[in-house]
């Protein structure tokens, strides 16, 4: 299904990750994926009957590749909810899982209000250093923006000074 150009209901990343690092791999570091099926019915009780409010917070501290949060934003969609009206925060010890997580939030289109961290959820101050690091990039973002806009006014420049 694909929702504003967004695949809603693929988790592509999670599948990968797992196929390509070993079972030792995983199991020393005690990675389990959640079955999609399980975690849409984990969602379904967790949501239960009740009206979500937009800005209601959904927190994943051990989120891996965002599967959880996939099928909560599934199970807000069929509702005739909008995930991106939501806040979305996620975190995961293994930096390639928190950026497995951060590219499917756009894909599944979370919106803007989301917060994804790499540390340990239960030891550290993770989200302080996800929210320098958001802003850290949304300046990087802008300062990028910023320079392809002088950029576009010189040639226009150059190429009314030419003519």
């Amino acid at each position: 299904m694909a929702i504003n150009g967004h695949l809603t209901h693929i988790d592509v990343l999670g599948p990968l990750v797992m196929a390509l690092r070993p079972k030792k791999t995983r199991d020393r570091d005690g990675q389990f994926f959640t079955p999609a099926d399980v975690a849409r019915l984990h969602a379904e009780l967790l949501l239960g009957d009740t009206q979500v409010e937009p800005g209601t917070s959904f927190c994943e501290p051990t989120a891996g590749a965002g599967g959880m949060l996939l099928a909560t934003a599934e199970v807000l969609r069929q509702r005739g909810n909008d995930p991106a009206s939501m806040t979305w925060v996620a975190c995961d010890i293994d930096p390639v899982l928190a950026a497995c997580t951060a590219v499917q939030a756009h894909r599944w289109g979370l919106g803007t209000n989301v917060l994804i961290g790499c540390g340990d959820a239960l030891r550290e101050d993770w989200i302080a250093r996800a929210l320098h690091e958001r802003a850290l990039g949304i300046r990087a973002r802008d300062a990028a923006s910023n320079l392809q806009i002088l950029r576009a006014v010189q040639d226009l420049f150059t190429y009314a000074t030419a003519a």
